[in-house]
């Protein structure tokens, strides 16, 4: 009778269990209206992340003061909606974190990713530019094309895009002479300017800008990858975003892109 009752109390036991799970009502969605773009508007201004040293989207020019790209779209991007901008300036490791503590409200320049952990609570933009990787020589070089690159050496950034495609490349890299990694596309593009290596891996963005500003010294011979940049917000400001995709999209219609494009990199390299 002992282990009868026992039995019968367990068999209770479970059964409460299953019951008050089944029972258990799902958490209530969250219904509160999405207010980021009135809240934006009732301010008056926003508060932009810009990066301090990726010439030309976003530097910090000999008078201390940011300029670039980013910038000026997103100058003209505050003025169509009637509002004004504050600049701060963000690194790779702070920001999205300064995006999600609200320091900043957007940050530009960002590299579309949708397979990283940060999405989670990070949404993105359209894209507005696909930033490739590019490959220069200097105008004397006798070098035509990547093809012809045998037992030569080529700079680049280490960890980039561009070293992932090349390394990726094992026939290409086999060829060579030797590959040489820097910290920035600028030391790189230096290193190639006085002859110490004899290509070099960029960002278009970058390449395209030096190219403009001293077109007689350099030349592209191949063009690679794809990193599509954009505009980050945090998630659940969808208005905001919103309302700034479709000022970006009047801005590319109406020609205002790719003056701003032409103007910085040489050529329209927008979306």
């Amino acid at each position: 009778m002992i282990r009868k009752a026992r039995l019968f109390i367990l068999i209770v036991c479970v059964l409460s269990v299953i019951i008050v799970g089944c029972t258990q009502e799902e958490p209530p969605e969250d219904n509160t209206p999405d207010t980021s773009l009135q809240e934006v508007k009732e301010k008056g201004t926003f508060i932009l992340g810009l990066y301090d040293d990726m010439p030309p989207l976003s530097f910090v020019e000999r008078n201390d003061e940011i300029a670039g790209f980013d910038l000026e779209l997103m100058t003209e991007v505050a003025n169509r909606m009637g509002l004004k901008i504050q600049v701060e300036t963000i690194n790779s490791e702070n920001g999205f974190l300064k995006l999600i503590n609200k320091e900043v409200d957007v940050i530009n320049g960002v590299i579309i990713d949708t397979e990283t952990e940060t999405n989670e609570e990070i949404e993105f933009s359209k894209p507005y530019v696909d930033n490739r990787s590019i490959m220069l020589v200097r105008s004397d070089s006798d070098i035509q094309s990547k093809d012809s690159m045998q037992n030569r050496t080529v700079g680049l950034v280490s960890n980039s895009e561009g070293y992932h495609i090349i390394d990726e490349d094992k026939p290409f890299v086999e060829s060579i002479a030797e590959i040489v990694e820097y910290d920035t596309d600028q030391e790189a593009m230096t290193q190639l300017g006085i002859g110490a290596i004899d290509a070099a891996v960029v960002k278009e963005t970058f390449g395209k800008y030096v190219i403009k500003q001293r077109p007689s010294e350099f030349r592209i011979i191949d063009e690679m990858g794809s990193e599509l940049h954009g505009i980050g917000f945090r998630k659940e400001e969808d208005t905001f975003r919103e309302e700034m995709d479709r000022i970006i999209n009047e801005m590319k219609e109406d020609g205002t892109l790719e003056r701003i494009s032409k103007k910085w990199f040489g050529n329209n390299l927008i979306l």
